[in-house]
């Protein structure tokens, strides 16, 4: 992956894999930016595809940066079944992945 390449976040076609999850603007607009594309960064297709076909109940989206000397979740608040189920199950791991 890009990571072989001395690259952060990238895939092996130097693409960001955090840009490539979801559409960004409005297809027609100057700035629309279409994601995935089978090319540019076919692992994150491939997944999406299984998302669609098997469902999604929550993710967690766990994150490093080079300069913090550990991980951390970023918000899953964004889901769209977001609730008070989700909520707690989403601190009961924060709580055990802190530990």
């Amino acid at each position: 992956d890009g990571s072989f390449r001395g690259h952060l976040r990238t895939n092996a076609q130097g693409q960001n894999l955090n840009r490539e999850w979801a559409n960004t603007g409005h297809e027609g607009e100057e700035h629309y930016y279409q994601a995935p594309t089978v090319k540019r960064s076919p692992e994150v297709h491939c997944v999406l595809q299984e998302m669609d076909k098997t469902g999604v109940d929550v993710f967690l989206d766990v994150h490093g940066d080079e300069e913090l000397p550990f991980n951390f979740l970023a918000g899953a608040e964004g889901c769209p079944n977001w609730g008070p189920r989700l909520e707690h199950l989403q601190g009961a791991f924060l709580a055990s992945y802190s530990r």
